[in-house]
């Protein structure tokens, strides 16, 4: 092997040692995929474990910072078992974990990750109370992604999928803070516009999970989009937005709605500032 070789070798069996220490992040990162996966990496222009899935590429390094990789990884894994865990609806909840397994390796991964990160982290508070729910019965054409329950009333939500811009030949990833600010605002009008989900809350308070990508709008200049956009009609009806650093949904701040159609209470708003405040 050549010294990057090596190097990235030693990276590939400290995060496989780690791995299987796990319970459900081992059954989507299984053996069959790490034998698969080493001939990928080998000789790549790539980053790390980049070439074969862009899941640790954006972990701490196990070598260089292997206690904070091993925390990494156990939050998420126990993320993925609250989720999996969730008396309800079974059959949706195991599709969206099987649908991990399938696209393991594909770009859009992160994209599905996030969102079962996000409801498992609620299901760990204890205030996921369901899924895919339609907001409206008869006039909603798709669900929204769940329900939680803050002092004693309901509260959909809706957990943005980010799009993560390719890596280009050279390992840089492309995207620029232009383009990454007109991303955040698309999210903003998708989840929230006249006609989406959100939209059809019918006197509910609702909430969108939204994720920066790695590179481009940085924290202060999301946020500042974020709060122009509350005081635009087409965005206003939210009742609030929490705002990660990335897919793994470990830093994160709170934005209340300005005018909200349905403002939160004292005591939900509260608590939401309690979980999501910048930290």
């Amino acid at each position: 092997m050549t010294p990057e070789q090596r190097d990235k070798y030693d990276e590939f069996e400290a995060i496989i040692g780690t791995v299987n220490k796990t319970k459900l992040l081992s059954s989507i990162f299984d053996e069959p995929w790490f034998k698969e996966a080493w001939p990928k990496i080998k000789d790549s222009q790539l980053p790390g474990m980049r070439a074969a899935t862009p899941f640790f590429h954006g972990l701490p390094h196990p070598l260089l910072d292997t206690d904070n990789f091993n925390a990494v990884l156990t939050l998420l894994d126990n993320r993925l078992n609250a989720f999996k865990a969730l008396p309800f609806k079974n059959k949706v909840v195991n599709s969206k974990i099987e649908l991990l397994r399938k696209r393991r390796s594909e770009e859009d991964f992160l994209n599905h990750f996030f969102e079962i990160n996000v409801l498992g982290d609620l299901a760990l508070k204890s205030v996921l109370r369901d899924i895919e729910v339609l907001p409206d019965d008869e006039e909603s054409m798709s669900s929204v992604d769940g329900v939680i329950y803050l002092h004693e009333r309901e509260i959909f939500i809706e957990v943005t999928r980010q799009v993560v811009p390719p890596f280009t030949e050279a390992g840089v990833m492309a995207g620029d803070t232009e383009g990454q600010i007109k991303q955040i605002v698309r999210k903003l009008r998708k989840k929230s516009g006249k006609d989406s989900q959100l939209a059809r809350a019918k006197g509910r308070p609702t909430l969108l999970f939204l994720a920066r990508t790695y590179y481009g709008a940085d924290r202060l200049l999301a946020e500042i989009t974020i709060n122009e956009c509350f005081h635009a009609n087409e965005f206003s009806g939210l009742s609030g937005v929490v705002l990660a650093d990335s897919w793994k949904f470990q830093t994160t701040s709170w934005h209340p709605g300005v005018k909200p159609d349905i403002p939160l209470t004292e005591a939900e708003e509260g608590k939401l500032r309690d979980w999501y405040a910048k930290r």
